[in-house]
């Protein structure tokens, strides 16, 4: 039986202000440990025991992966904690940080609204619900997925944030207890700058079709920051 203290996970959803997030986390801790796809991390998937044991002894776990895979692949009573994004404002984010870094869109770009017409990346379809639903990230999710996270984040097993709101969010969590917000430089700012304001209103209807779900569940999170008591 694991005996320590588990330590606080941060679920980095894509496009969230996360990259920022990992710099605050690695100037307050002494000891942050990460899940990532890309190099020089590991996806949890792809670590061994001691591998899994560095991140159990961090004073903080932070990655781009999900409920489900912190649980199933590191331990199963883990607390999280995130910050979520208005779905369509990270939509067009990660519009503009692919057609700025992906070599799939490097010489020819695509429209907005044919980027999200794409039926290829799941991560156009409520991605913040997928992360935090407790379902492997990549499967569908649906109403039921929608209530289990709701009910994460109301029986605090999922403490939200919200990106709109990052000052208030970096003074209420726990997490961030005495940062300032003003000793970090922002990062990973993507230089394609499609905003809301320039899109159309078709496509900002496709971007809101393809994040429902995830328009519900920010909703109820932002809702659920408004009201909760400082700490």
């Amino acid at each position: 039986m694991y005996t320590r203290r588990l330590p606080p996970v941060f679920i980095h959803l894509p496009k969230t202000a996360g990259t920022f997030i990992r710099s605050v986390l690695h100037g307050k801790y002494q000891n942050v440990q990460a899940a990532y796809p890309t190099p020089p991390f590991k996806r949890l998937g792809d670590m061994n025991a001691a591998d899994k044991e560095r991140l159990l002894r961090a004073d903080v776990v932070i990655g781009h992966e999900s409920v489900h895979s912190f649980r199933t692949e590191l331990h199963p009573d883990l607390q999280f904690c995130t910050i979520l994004r208005n779905p369509v404002d990270r939509l067009i984010s990660y519009y503009n940080h692919l057609m700025t870094h992906s070599a799939l869109y490097k010489v020819a770009k695509v429209t907005p609204l044919r980027f999200i017409e794409s039926r290829a990346d799941y991560e156009l379809d409520n991605l913040q619900l997928r992360y935090l639903s407790g379902r492997p990230v990549t499967e569908s999710v649906d109403e039921e997925d929608l209530d289990r996270a709701i009910r994460m984040v109301a029986d605090g097993r999922i403490v939200p944030g919200i990106q709109e709101l990052m000052e208030a969010t970096v003074a209420r969590l726990p997490l961030f207890d005495g940062v300032r917000l003003v000793d970090y430089p922002r990062q990973n700012e993507s230089v394609f700058g499609f905003t809301r304001d320039s899109l159309t209103e078709l496509e900002i209807d496709a971007f809101r079709q393809r994040s429902s779900l995830d328009m519900r569940l920010y909703s109820y999170c932002l809702d659920h920051f408004r009201g909760r008591k400082s700490t």
